[in-house]
């Protein structure tokens, strides 16, 4: 018997507004906050999150089994809130089922493996994004061949709360189109998470990037990122503000998580 935070109907939940918090970043809502013990799943703590955000999610204590084949049940140890956690709150993004358990990306350890699992034994730290949804929950059964694992050097919480996002950023990136040294790329939404994370990758990996940005605010932020160039698109026409910097030449890729008011001028 495990204890789980079920959502038994939509509610109108904003981070920043209700909460006081920043962007979903962080494990700002994250299970596991104790500086003494950063490992630490603190049910009351989390209880009282829940109660300040005045949600309607509620403790409940379901059963979860046994791992089967092919499976792991891992113990939560950092839980990260990400904004699809929102979307799913809100009904913007629609649940399978009603009631249901939100959460997408964790850290926790494992401490059963199904029968003649390889390559996962109890003990090991891992991480974990995406599907099945389900995450706000003390312990879960996982598949074993979608976790990843967690090496000493890297943080529990820092782990939880970058885990979707980087996968996010590292699908464009090395995926869609594989950015090389001397690219020039333009990242829309340059300081949301996955942006501040392209930016600081395709620095990495030899590139040179132009982030957008909607106000003075962000585009200080940008910079310290590491962008080496910041357009703010609210100001400036970005498409002959690109041009300019490129003397023409464009860039090679361009990823935007904006959307409707970029496309058209793209």
């Amino acid at each position: 018997m495990v204890m789980v935070a079920v959502a038994r109907e939509t509610d109108p939940l904003r981070v920043g507004e209700q909460a006081g918090f920043g962007d979903s970043s962080i494990a700002e809502l994250g299970v596991g906050l104790e500086k003494s013990n950063p490992w630490a799943f603190d049910t009351a703590q989390f209880d009282s999150i829940l109660k300040r955000l005045k949600v309607v999610l509620k403790w409940e204590d379901v059963e979860i089994g046994e791992p089967g084949d092919g499976g792991i049940c891992v113990r939560n140890k950092t839980i990260g809130l990400n904004f699809i956690d929102v979307y799913f709150r809100k009904g913007v993004y629609k649940a399978a089922t009603m009631p249901f358990i939100p959460g997408m990306k964790v850290v926790g350890e494992v401490i059963a493996v199904g029968p003649g699992l390889i390559g996962r034994k109890v003990g090991n730290v891992v991480g974990y994004a995406g599907n099945p949804m389900g995450l706000y929950a003390e312990e879960q059964i996982l598949p074993a061949k979608k976790v990843v694992p967690l090496p000493p050097s890297i943080y529990p919480i820092v782990a939880a709360s970058i885990i979707l996002k980087g996968l996010a950023a590292q699908f464009p990136l090395r995926r869609c189109f594989k950015v090389e040294p001397g690219h020039t790329i333009l990242v829309h939404a340059a300081v949301d998470g996955v942006g501040s994370l392209l930016c600081q990758w395709a620095n990495d990996l030899g590139a040179t990037v132009i982030g957008t940005v909607s106000r003075k605010e962000k585009a200080a932020q940008a910079k310290d990122d590491g962008f080496h160039h910041v357009i703010i698109y609210k100001e400036e026409d970005f498409v002959a503000r690109v041009n300019e910097i490129t003397s023409g030449k464009g860039v090679d890729v361009l990823y935007d998580s904006v959307g409707k008011d970029t496309f058209q001028v793209m």
